[in-house]
């Protein structure tokens, strides 16, 4: 195997680049694994090959395992000595590895409970039989030699009513008396292994591009076929984009827990999650999507996780981008870093590793997809995705950064981009932009427009290509210029054919940059991610409404002292530096809220509401409103009404991730969403309106952008 790392190293000098799979994987493993789910039992045997490479360069040779597991090697002449114990989410020991002269590898075994080797267990370990499990480098579960590569070999015994998922190929799958033998092998370097496995209802299909699994708990067949269909439509879709579908096969797995994980070759879905209606056009393409990128092409965490953002640029993002809805996407995740990341809360895109909150995920998911879309402006789309094809097949199988992405754009453009990437990966912050002195003049049948645009920040002014857009009378198409900003203030001078009707900077939000409160509707992603919040409770509401309420406020401010809890009938005057909730129908200050939203199209009575054409009785709906603070518009306040204290529990779980949304309307005491919207933005201050009489005038926008790649017309899923 290692006779062809020289010839791998020539030709990736030569700029070909070929390599064989093995040549990167430093470790392998061989697994044998018993599972005994009616005690709860694991077994592992695991004979470990390590390449003459690593065991030339590390030194001392060290492996972690979880510290539950206490492991015995087969071999006298091998030695472990145990060197470090750490105790984190998962605790885990370290082992110094002393192998005889000229020797490749060794063999060890453990055993343990399986619940006992993850803290946040999947049932109680008291439980028995087991109802599934899912093991992978977070538990430790066999030895792990930091951040080198693997492949390997994984044959577990288990009860013939279980199966077994895991990454690449399925080698075996018989039966041996009443137990079930499966096998797969991986031979393309990973930086993990996985073994899920429970009581599954297999399904197949098949497509030019792999093989498709799918995994459920219990026999639906119809839902299988629709996660089949998809699958099949996008493998080909991404296939057809960036390259060769890096696996064999893609399989669609029922989790027990409602978790949403892309894996390679795999994706571990949770129960109500895979039968939500609109996870098949977000979620799912999303976790295909991570094939290519972070399971496809690793992240190098040390130049921060670029994986996310891209995903979301190529999956979320197109998926909306197709429906003509790229620039709605694109407010809505510009809104989300507005509203819940703050001064102290920002970093940059470089220390971006993984999501653990609101303010993380608008970092590294939103910031980052919007830096891949301005990337695709700059370079067109025809260069992008060669940029994209280049990174793939240069780094598939390898770790990699933004300095490798940054180098494959560089090389397919011909454009120095290290000024751009620095600036938007290396900076925490973002620009924030204003138009200003806007004047017109007429010079025969044409216009001359003179403005400045500003940067208001209070940080250095970044480079931007400012795009603009221009209405003017008796043209049916918008006229689009750009205008290069790299300085805080710039004036510009336009010349129109005929009269102008407005002038607006970034109409389609193609800018990473903080939006202008006055841009965005009222939310609660505003509400939430304001970093002062007051909860007011009604004190004139039934007792047992007004102790739901407080429950339902005490909730929201567990370990958060910027929250406090009043009563209505304590607060005397509204603060400004934060936002507000008031709850209940019968706060004193549920007039404030329609008398903020007396422009829009509301009406509350003492027993029904009515948005738009849309009326909703108190009785059998819980009410969600928000609008900007009368005083200040930077925050938000919202009311929250129902009568129906047994949904309030259900409301304080599921609010916070209703974030875009202006108001809502749920039904039933376990809530039911059935009517969700945003307040419509009339009076951006990036838009200069020049008095046209709208009457004499269509209602102009520039058009939506064509998507970067489309679907073949096919039938719904």
């Amino acid at each position: 195997m290692y006779r062809i790392v020289p010839y791998l190293l020539l030709l990736c000098m030569t700029g070909a680049c070929i390599y064989h799979p093995l040549a990167l994987a430093v470790v392998q493993h061989h697994l044998q694994v018993d599972l005994e789910p009616s005690s709860g039992t694991l077994t592992v045997h695991d004979t470990v090959t390590l390449s003459q490479n690593y065991l030339n360069t590390a030194t001392p040779l060290t492996f972690t395992l979880n510290a539950e597991l206490e492991p015995h090697v087969d071999d006298p002449t091998v030695k472990l000595v145990p060197v470090d114990y750490r105790l984190g989410a998962i605790p885990t020991r370290t082992f110094r590895l002393q192998l005889p002269k000229d020797q490749h590898g060794f063999s060890l075994h453990y055993s343990t409970n399986i619940n006992r080797l993850n803290h946040d267990a999947q049932q109680p370990p008291e439980e028995h039989p087991l109802r599934g499990i899912s093991l992978g480098d977070s538990n430790q579960w066999y030895p792990n030699f930091g951040e080198q590569l693997v492949s390997f070999s994984l044959q577990v015994k288990l009860p013939k009513q279980w199966t077994v998922i895991s990454q690449g190929e399925r080698t075996q799958n018989r039966s041996q008396g009443n137990k079930t033998i499966v096998q797969w092998v991986e031979t393309h370097p990973q930086d993990d292994i996985y073994l899920i496995a429970g009581p599954y209802h297999e399904y197949q299909g098949h497509s030019p591009v792999a093989q498709i699994m799918v995994f459920l708990h219990h026999d639906d067949q119809d839902l299988a076929t629709r996660y089949i269909e998809a699958t099949k439509r996008y493998l080909r879709l991404y296939q057809q984009l960036l390259g060769p579908y890096p696996y064999t096969k893609f399989a669609m797995v029922e989790n027990i827990l409602e978790t949403g994980y892309g894996m390679p070759s795999f994706t571990l879905l949770g129960p109500a999650v895979i039968r939500l209606p609109f996870i098949l056009t977000s979620s799912y393409p999303h976790e295909i999507l991570h094939n290519w990128w972070g399971n496809g092409v690793y992240v190098d965490y040390t130049q921060g996780n670029w994986s996310e953002g891209l995903t979301a640029y190529l999956a979320d993002h197109l998926l909306k981008e197709q429906q003509g809805q790229g620039a709605k996407y694109r407010r809505e995740a510009l809104q989300k870093y507005t509203n819940f990341v703050s001064e102290r809360s920002d970093f940059p895109l470089s220390e971006f590793r993984s999501r653990h909150g609101q303010a993380s995920q608008a970092i590294g998911y939103n910031k980052a997809l919007m830096l891949f879309h301005m990337l695709r402006l700059r370079l067109g789309d025809e260069t992008f995705i060669e940029g994209l094809r280049l990174f793939y097949q240069q780094n598939r199988f390898k770790r990699a950064g933004y300095s490798e992405l940054r180098q494959c754009f560089e090389a397919v453009s011909r454009h120095d981009l290290e000024p751009m990437f620095g600036q938007w990966i290396e900076r925490l912050g973002a620009p924030v932009l204003n138009l200003r002195d806007v004047r017109m003049r007429r010079e025969g049948g044409d216009t001359i427009i003179e403005a400045n645009i500003e940067q208001t920040q209070d940080a250095a002014p970044y480079s931007l290509d400012v795009p603009l857009s221009i209405g003017v009378v008796g043209n049916q198409d918008i006229i689009e210029k750009t205008i290069s900003l790299s300085k805080k203030r710039e004036h510009f001078s336009l010349r129109l054919p005929g009269q102008a009707i407005y002038l607006q900077i970034d109409p389609r939000f193609d800018l990473f940059r903080r939006l202008d409160p006055h841009e965005l509707p009222a939310t609660l992603g505003q509400v939430f991610g304001a970093e002062r919040r007051t909860l007011v409770l009604p004190a004139m509401a039934p007792t047992e409404l007004r102790q739901a309420y407080r429950a339902l406020a005490q909730r929201w401010a567990i370990g958060n002292p910027a929250v406090e809890i009043l009563w209505d009938n304590d607060l005397q005057e509204l603060p400004r530096d934060r936002s507000l909730w008031f709850f209940g129908w019968e706060n004193r200050f549920r007039d404030l809220i329609t008398k903020s939203l007396k422009n829009k199209p509301l009406v509350m009575q003492k027993k029904w509401l009515r948005i738009g054409e849309q009326t909703f009785n108190r009785e059998n709906h819980s009410l969600v409103l928000t609008a900007k603070h009368p005083d200040d518009p930077q925050q938000a306040i919202a009311w929250l009404g129902t009568d129906r204290l047994q949904a309030l529990p259900g409301l304080a779980r599921k609010l916070p991730h209703y974030s875009k949304y202006s108001y809502l309307s749920f039904t039933g005491d376990r809530p039911s969403i059935k009517h969700k919207g945003q307040w419509e933005v009339t009076n951006s201050p990036l838009r200069f309106d020049f008095g046209v009489s709208k009457s004499n005038t269509p209602s102009l926008k520039p058009a939506p952008r064509p998507p970067l790649v489309r679907f073949a017309s096919e039938k719904p899923f």
